[in-house]
């Protein structure tokens, strides 16, 4: 996804009776380390200045693609990994990357009425973006790694989760900004603000995280029969199943209100489930209220027995943790 700003001028037209491209179409310049160029045709201004920005961050990754294949056969530490998993998705053309104030150099409409475009990019205007939105992405995983913030085990499990998607989301934008870094001039960052070592970090304390984060099932009678879908869940999400008696353990207490009626023959169940987390010191976490809903034209016993399968559909109908009610909440 691109998005798009920048200015164009009326299209010029094509002489037919000449090459139906123009040469700056057939031979784009060379990008420079001041500028970056890409083309684009479509049947409007729009489309066509789409895909030349597409163009451009294509041959972009083309020439970054390049540059780490000739440098990869001597790298060799514990981050060979990282790039290469960059290297092989950078030249995916659904990245999310704004590219500030291009310009539309060339605008000619062909016979055939299509249009094609040439557009331009300032490296250092990229560079200065991809780099903001990596300075925040380091602030928020310093303040997601940081052990002096009290928060309870889900709520750090949480914060870790996002952090790491977030910064293996960034990994192709990653990828431009460092090469665009280095053909700056710019010096190699000081260890542990590059780009492989908070990948690293993040995912070690997620996974040390992960090794203590266990929950206690704690039910009322009525919640009981949803025990074990609520337990598949907790275990599908990455979380771990404490014992009855694990007092480090932090409880999820599952209740909830159910009651049938019979409409036309056919007997409805319907239950509110309540999911609540609570921390060490029996204050609330998050929470989840979940509605459900049987039918059995038999009796009203076998209704409310379905509402277990219910239980168990909505929660393969929908995302984990998030199902459970266990959403990231930005830190103060």
């Amino acid at each position: 996804m691109l998005l798009l700003s920048g200015c164009a001028s009326e299209p010029r037209i094509a002489d037919s009776k000449l090459s139906p491209w123009p040469q700056w179409y057939i031979n784009p310049p060379q990008n420079s380390a001041t500028q970056l160029f890409g083309t684009g045709i479509a049947d409007e201004r729009q489309s066509a200045e789409k895909q030349a920005l597409g163009n451009l961050i294509e041959r972009l990754s083309v020439s970054i693609k390049s540059t780490w294949t000739r440098a990869s056969t001597s790298y060799r530490d514990s981050r060979e990994y990282t790039q290469t998993e960059i290297k092989d998705h950078l030249s995916s053309r659904s990245l999310e990357l704004q590219l500030p104030n291009y310009q539309v150099l060339e605008n000619e409409q062909l016979a055939d009425r299509s249009l094609v475009v040439m557009v331009s990019v300032s490296t250092s205007d990229l560079l200065h973006v991809l780099q903001q939105e990596y300075d925040d992405l380091l602030r928020e995983v310093r303040r997601h790694t940081d052990q002096s913030q009290n928060l309870d085990p889900i709520s750090r499990w949480l914060a870790l989760r996002h952090s790491a998607a977030r910064i293996n989301r960034f990994a192709k934008k990653n990828g431009i900004r460092e090469h665009l870094a280095r053909q700056s001039g710019q010096r190699p960052e000081k260890q542990g603000t590059s780009y492989a070592d908070n990948r690293v970090a993040i995912a070690e304390a997620l996974a040390d995280v992960e090794k203590r984060l266990r929950v206690r099932l704690v039910t009322d009678q009525q919640s009981e029969q949803f025990r074990d879908v609520v337990t598949q869940a907790l275990l599908a999400a990455g979380i771990q199943i404490a014992a009855a008696t694990d007092p480090t353990a932090q409880i999820l207490r599952v209740t909830s209100e159910i009651s049938t009626r019979e409409i036309a023959g056919i007997v409805i169940a319907t239950a509110g489930v309540q999911l609540r987390f609570m921390g060490k010191k029996q204050q609330l976490v998050r929470a989840q209220a979940i509605n459900l809903k049987a039918a059995s034209s038999v009796d009203p016993d076998l209704a409310v027995k379905k509402l277990t399968n219910s239980l168990q559909r909505y929660f393969a109908e929908r995302q984990l943790p998030q199902a459970l009610g266990l959403n990231y909440q930005p830190l103060i």
